[in-house]
């Protein structure tokens, strides 16, 4: 039988107040972490104080404010160079990056987001992707979320139109629920998603689903 343990409050309370970086902006305030986990500031400090000591977060000395430190960094590197997923798709992307001259982007479902966990750029792609490897993106409207909703099942799809705001980020953002529902049924039909500027103007992308691996990769113009 699996023994089943409490979450470690401190734990689970260091990686939410990690969670306000990869959110928000690279360069916190403590006034800001109060205001987005709405924690006191004095528990926030102890925090920080204790990561900071560890390289997982840093304080800047020309404003003060926190930031994801080396440790963070290192990490991650850790985790894109283990994963079999990456070593086996890296020489598909780089091929399919030269092939499109586009940037390509492997992406992981982590409900309800998406996490970036790797990408080529083309050399010679003057119009490079500025998302970091690393950077969570909502499921709405991105090709690559898009794509996992539409394969997920129709419970989880319903729970998270639910509660989710489909916030408008550009003029072509999707923000009806039932518009959303048709879009991902056409998904399904021809399997692929494509992005038309809904996250960022200009940009636009088209996905592909690893049903079996629970990957998606993509290209974007």
């Amino acid at each position: 039988m699996e023994e089943r343990t409490a979450p470690v409050k401190s734990v689970e309370k260091a990686f939410k107040l990690l969670d306000c970086f990869l959110e928000k902006e690279k360069r916190l305030s403590l006034k800001e972490l109060a205001a987005l986990t709405g924690w006191p500031k004095s528990t926030i400090h102890n925090l920080l104080s204790t990561m900071r000591g560890l390289g997982i977060v840093v304080q800047y000395g020309d404003d003060g404010k926190y930031g994801l430190g080396i440790k963070v960094f290192q990490l991650g590197n850790c985790v894109e160079h283990t994963a079999s997923v990456v070593r086996v798709a890296r020489p598909i992307m780089e091929e399919t990056a030269e092939f499109a001259h586009r940037s390509v982007h492997l992406t992981a479902l982590h409900y309800p987001q998406i996490i970036l966990i790797s990408k080529v750029e083309p050399r010679s792609n003057t119009l490079q992707m500025i998302v970091p490897v690393g950077q969570a993106m909502p499921l709405y409207c991105i090709a690559h979320g898009k794509l996992f909703l539409a394969f997920s099942s129709t419970t989880l799809v319903q729970d998270y139109i639910r509660k989710t705001p489909l916030t408008p980020y550009t003029s072509k953002t999707i923000t009806d629920p039932d518009k959303l529902l048709k879009q991902l049924e056409k998904i399904q039909t021809q399997g692929y998603a494509v992005e038309r500027e809904e996250r960022n103007a200009g940009i636009s992308a088209v996905a592909a689903f690893n049903r079996r691996q629970g990957f998606g990769s993509s290209f974007a113009d």
